[in-house]
């Protein structure tokens, strides 16, 4: 059964428990590893940035970053903590964002699947709230 989950859903120590062929040095592993906490590490397959409140190159920008786990993070202006993760059905490989982040904005991504997916937020001050949208549109081949 896990053995039928994609590879970019597993987390490396999941990928080496699967790799081990003998149950003992299977159970021998785990007993070395029970006690730490899982994380999933992912490589950055694209990259942009977007500007936080004003459309001029000198303004304070943020990354936005597409990942192998089908992530787009877009970071806080230091690049310390992730303010928006948006899930997608593929792999992203290219992007081009458009707008503001305390506005509104949109990030075009293209995926390994031969999708184009669109991401719009929108900001509604008067209500405090935002909304995302993820959009497929698949590709003209």
């Amino acid at each position: 059964m896990l053995c039928s989950v994609s590879v970019t859903l597993y987390t490396a120590r999941s990928a080496h428990l699967l790799s081990l062929k003998d149950e003992k040095e299977r159970e021998l592993w785990v007993d070395s590893q029970k006690g730490l906490p899982l994380q999933q590490l992912t490589v950055v397959t694209c990259m942009e940035t977007i500007n936080k409140n004003l459309p001029t190159d000198k303004a304070i920008s943020s990354l936005v970053i597409g990942t192998e786990s089908r992530h787009v993070l877009i970071l806080d202006s230091t690049g310390t903590a992730i303010v928006h993760k948006v899930q997608l059905k593929s792999v992203p490989v290219f992007m081009a964002v458009d707008g503001t982040l305390d506005v509104e904005y949109r990030i075009v991504v293209t995926c390994r699947n031969g999708n184009i997916y669109t991401i719009k937020v929108r900001w509604w001050w008067w209500w405090w709230w935002w909304w995302v949208v993820v959009v497929c549109q698949r590709a003209v081949q």
